[in-house]
């Protein structure tokens, strides 16, 4: 199953401590109903539920901090101590000791250059449930899922962004896939098509015609 992207509003922030230490603070917030999620022709809000990432906490997973989800610039993770989590009652909060070569990043993220969340899960199984918002549009509540990582990125897509790009397929409800273009024969195509039908519906009345003038004979 591919993996789900979000991207958040909840700004991702930097700080260094007294040693001169730098760090990136973000959260994936629960109970936050996101802007309106499109990709294909399916549109749909989201939320996370408090319950969402039970599973992949309790497990001890290892979670990655990349850089806008670039499996090539790992920032920090779990397992080797330099991402830390808390899961509190807003959501599930990140701290990641970046290292010393992420200047760039720590600059471009004091800047605001670069300010939102994101986070890529699959669902576990059945953790989720659907229903509608107030306008009638579905509204998808993720209640458990697997958290493989975070990423400091640009374009968040929950409310209070100044963007609203995502995207996924909501599962068991594929749109279907596009039917071919149907194209216009040529017109000397179809000059030609009938022209040989005509002439064969010729050949086959005189043929007809030819046998029953030799019978009478």
């Amino acid at each position: 199953m591919p993996k789900t992207k979000r991207v958040l509003s909840v700004k991702a922030e930097v700080r260094k401590d007294a040693d001169g230490k730098m760090y990136l603070d973000c959260v994936i917030p629960y109970n936050s109903r996101s802007l309106l999620i499109s990709e294909r022709g399916k549109r749909f809000y989201e939320i996370m539920a408090p319950s969402a990432f039970k599973r992949t906490i309790n497990s001890g997973a290892d979670i990655k901090m990349l850089w806008n989800h670039n499996d090539d610039e790992v920032l920090g993770s779990t397992k080797s101590g330099t991402l830390s989590q808390e899961d509190r009652a807003d959501g599930l909060h990140f701290s990641c000791l970046l290292p010393d070569h992420s200047e760039n990043r720590f600059e471009t993220i004091s800047r605001g250059d670069v300010d939102g969340t994101s986070f890529s899960f699959v669902v576990d199984g059945p953790g989720e449930k659907w229903d509608k918002a107030e306008d009638g549009t579905p509204l998808r509540t993720v209640t458990a899922a697997h958290l493989f990582e975070v990423s400091p990125c640009t374009f968040p897509a929950y409310p209070e962004s100044s963007a609203a790009a995502a995207s996924r397929s909501m599962p068991g409800e594929e749109p279907p896939e596009d039917e071919p273009a149907k194209t216009e024969p040529d017109p000397e195509q179809r000059s030609a098509a009938l022209k040989s039908r005509q002439e064969a519906e010729l050949a086959l009345t005189c043929a007809v015609y030819g046998l029953r003038s030799n019978d009478k004979e």
